[in-house]
C-alpha cells in the first residue's frame, strides 16, 4: 500500500475537517434517510437526516462497521475459485443469452426493494432476457398486513402508522419500539406524543407474552398467551362496537381490554390499534377496530407504503419450481435465504441441485457458499441509490 499525495487537492476535502453527505439505507428491514459523516472520504458516523424526516436505530448506526469488515469478498468466484470480473461477466452473459434463445425461465430473488431506480433496472433486465420473474421475500414476513389492507381497503400496502398523532395506542404483540416492522421511525414518532411539558401525553396499553421494549415503556401492560392475542383483538372490537363482550379471557385480561377500549373510545380518531401477528384474520380485526374509531386516515393509512413487499408463498412456490427443474437460472441479490427464509432447509436443498446460480453478496454467507457464481456487491455507503418509502416522494438520492 502506498500513500500518494494529491496533485490537486479537492476543494471540499480538508484534512481533519469532516464532511457530511445525505444518503439513504434500505436493507430489507431498515429504511432511513441519513447523514454520513466522512473524513478524507471515509465514512465514520451515521446520523439521522432531519431535513428529510430521517431517523436511525442501533442497526443503522452500526452499519458503517461492515464497510470496513475484513471478511468481505474481494472479488468474484466461480465454483469457489477466484476469477476475474471479465471472465465472470462473460460466463453469466453467455448463460443468460443461451437461455433467452431457449425461452428458459430466469428468476431474480431479492428482499423488499424500495428503490424506483432499482425497479427500473430490473424491468430493463427482464426486457432484455425475456422470461424473467422477480420474487421478493422478507426474513420476517408481513404479508398478512398487505393482504388485509387489500381485502378491506382495496390497496395492497403495508400500514403507515402515525404514532405522532395517536393519543391512545393499543399494541397486541407489536413491539414498535423494538423489533416490529420499520422501527427506525416509530420510536421518534411515538416520543412526539410523550411530552407533558408541551401538553402532549399519549397512553399506551400493551398486551404481550414476553417483556418487550414497548411493553416496558407502556402505561398499562398485560401478559397474555400467544394463543390469546386474537381473543384480545376480538374482545376489543366487541367493546368498541358495543356488540358482544370480552369473553374467553382471564379476569385480569378482561379488565385490561375494557380499560383499553374506554381510552380508545375517548380518543376516537386519535386512537390507534396495532398487532404484530402475521395472521390475516387478526389484521382484519385490527382494521375493523381502527375503522370503527375513525382512525383510518388519521393515525393509520392504508395507501402508499412500499415496505415489506415480500411473499413467503411466492418463495415457497419458487422452491417447488426449483425442485421440479422449472427454473434454469436463479440470481439471488443482496439476501441470504439459506439462512433466514421460512423454508430455509428446503430452499438450500433445491438451490444446491441447480446448475446455474448467481449470488451477489458482500460476504461468503450461507447462500453464497452454495451458489455457483459469487459476485461481490457494494456496501450501501460506497454506492448510489434512492429510496421511496411512501407516496410519490423519492426521499433522497
Amino acid at each position: 500500500v502506498k500513500s500518494i499525495p494529491y496533485v490537486v487537492q479537492p476543494d471540499e476535502i480538508i484534512p481533519g475537517i469532516a464532511n457530511y453527505y445525505a444518503s439513504t439505507i434500505a436493507d430489507g428491514f431498515d429504511f432511513a434517510n441519513v447523514l454520513v459523516k466522512t473524513r478524507e472520504g471515509r465514512p465514520i458516523l451515521i446520523k439521522p437526516n432531519k431535513e428529510a424526516n430521517g431517523s436511525t436505530n442501533a442497526r443503522v448506526q452500526a452499519s458503517v462497521l461492515s464497510l470496513y469488515d475484513s471478511l468481505r469478498l474481494k472479488g468474484p468466484k466461480v465454483n469457489a475459485n477466484d476469477t476475474s470480473w471479465s471472465d465472470a461477466d462473460a460466463q453469466i452473459k453467455a448463460t443468460l443469452t443461451a437461455l433467452k434463445t431457449a425461452g428458459e425461465k430466469i428468476v431474480l430473488l431479492t428482499g423488499t426493494l424500495a428503490s424506483p431506480s432499482t425497479e427500473k433496472l430490473i424491468a430493463a433486465f427482464a426486457k432484455s432476457f425475456g422470461n424473467v420473474q422477480h420474487i421478493q421475500y422478507d426474513a420476517i414476513d408481513y404479508g398478512a398486513f398487505r393482504a388485509s389492507a387489500e381485502a378491506d381497503f382495496g390497496v395492497n400496502s403495508f400500514p403507515s402508522y402515525r404514532l405522532e398523532e395517536a393519543e391512545t395506542v393499543v399494541t397486541i404483540g407489536a413491539d414498535f419500539l423494538g423489533s416490529f416492522a420499520d422501527n427506525v421511525i416509530y420510536g421518534e414518532r411515538w416520543a412526539a406524543m410523550r411530552k407533558p411539558e408541551a401538553g402532549k401525553m399519549s397512553r399506551v396499553h400493551a398486551f404481550e407474552t414476553n417483556m418487550s421494549l414497548t411493553g416496558s415503556n407502556a402505561d398499562y401492560r398485560t401478559m397474555v398467551k400467544p394463543s390469546e392475542q386474537g381473543r384480545v383483538a376480538t374482545a376489543l372490537l366487541a367493546q368498541i362496537s358495543g356488540q358482544g363482550s370480552a369473553g374467553q379471557l382471564s379476569d385480569e385480561a378482561t379488565k385490561a381490554v375494557v380499560a383499553a377500549a374506554k381510552d380508545l373510545k375517548r380518543a376516537g380518531s386519535k386512537g390507534l390499534v396495532m398487532a404484530g401477528s402475521n395472521d390475516l384474520a387478526m389484521q382484519q380485526v385490527v382494521n375493523a377496530i381502527n375503522a370503527a374509531l375513525g382512525a383510518v386516515g388519521s393515525t393509520v393509512f392504508y395507501d402508499t407504503m412500499t415496505l415489506f413487499q415480500g411473499s413467503s408463498a411466492s418463495l415457497k412456490q419458487l422452491t417447488t419450481d426449483m425442485k421440479a427443474g422449472a427454473v434454469e437460472v436463479l440470481v439471488i441479490a443482496d439476501c441470504n435465504p439459506v439462512y433466514d427464509a421460512p423454508n430455509a432447509s428446503a430452499f438450500a436443498e433445491a438451490l444446491e441441485a441447480m446448475k446455474h446460480t448467481v449470488c451477489t453478496s458482500m460476504f461468503a454467507d450461507e447462500t453464497a457458499a452454495i451458489c455457483k457464481v459469487n459476485a461481490p456487491t457494494h456496501h450501501w455507503l460506497e454506492s448510489w441509490n434512492d429510496l421511496q418509502i411512501e407516496g410519490d416522494r423519492i426521499d433522497l438520492v
